[in-house]
């Protein structure tokens, strides 16, 4: 999903051309498929269809992939994301700090970037599943709470809690 997005120009949507890639890990690990859980603040400021929680709520998330690395050869194209507020997601550690460096940026992400939207807010490319951690049953530490807890909806699922509000605002 996200590298088709990434690979017909969707995603970032700026220009009538492809400006970002997904390339493989760089990962001094593993090499090829990666599958881990990581951290994930959420920054985008701006109301589009993926306004889930506070700016820098920090998410834990699993990802799965080989070549799942956002980069660009465009320079001053993060620039231009960070000043029209699409990074929605990046790779942090518990706290919500960004640091570039293996494990907390897992695959070697320009600007350690997890997510990120078109230009209207209403596309998302991201590379970590949230619908693998959207209940507290699919979490790691899910043996630690009750079956009642369990049950309960993970902070991901804010992710589609919001693109669900975001369409009915559309169709009333």
């Amino acid at each position: 999903g996200a590298q088709i997005l990434v690979e017909t120009g969707i995603i970032p949507g700026l220009k009538d051309k492809v400006q970002l890639a997904l390339a493989p890990n760089t990962n001094p690990k593993i090499s090829g498929y990666y599958n881990t859980w990581v951290y994930v603040k959420h920054e985008c400021k701006k109301t589009n269809a993926f306004n889930i929680a506070g700016v820098d709520e920090v998410m834990h998330i699993p990802v799965a992939h080989g070549e799942g690395r956002f980069t660009t050869t465009d320079k001053e194209l993060i620039k231009q994301l960070i000043k029209n507020d699409q990074i929605l997601f990046r790779y942090c550690d518990e706290e919500g700090n960004i640091d570039e460096k293996y494990p907390v940026n897992p695959n070697g992400a320009v600007y350690n970037i997890a997510g990120i939207t078109n230009k209207e807010g209403n596309v998302l490319a991201i590379m970590p599943h949230p619908e693998r951690a959207s209940w507290n049953k699919q979490l790691p530490y899910y043996e630690q709470h009750s079956f009642e807890e369990n049950e309960k909806a993970a902070p991901c699922m804010k992710i589609f809690e919001s693109i669900r509000m975001y369409l009915e605002k559309r169709i009333k």
